[in-house]
């Protein structure tokens, strides 16, 4: 009775992790072949998107419409929008680190 249960008690646990790295194993997998097949026109055209909403924006709403949509759309993502001018002042007033600005610079 004794090697029953740690037999079973084993074998629960063994297949427990088992499940668990195949899980993390497939996870890993998909997020690599994700990774792999987005392409830079996929991110290129998203970038072409939001150009294409804040130009929407300042149409129907004049020069302060961008602020509120920014700060809108930042409420809602988790990755910020920064939207800079000529001069490399962000609309909304925050700090753009000089890294930046020297690669838009270049660009």
């Amino acid at each position: 009775m004794h090697r029953l249960f740690w037999k079973l008690f084993l074998s629960f646990w063994v297949a427990l992790l088992l499940f668990a790295m195949s899980v993390l194993l497939a996870t890993a997998f998909y997020l690599d072949w994700a990774r792999e097949n987005r392409s830079s026109t996929q991110l290129a055209s998203g970038a072409g998107n939001l150009v294409a909403a804040a130009q929407g924006v300042v149409d129907r709403s004049g020069l302060e419409g961008p602020k509120h949509w920014e700060q809108e759309r930042d409420a809602e993502q988790l990755i910020p929008l920064f939207v800079l001018d000529r001069n490399g002042q962000e609309l909304l007033q925050r700090q753009v680190s000089p890294q930046v600005l020297s690669h838009l610079q270049r660009h």
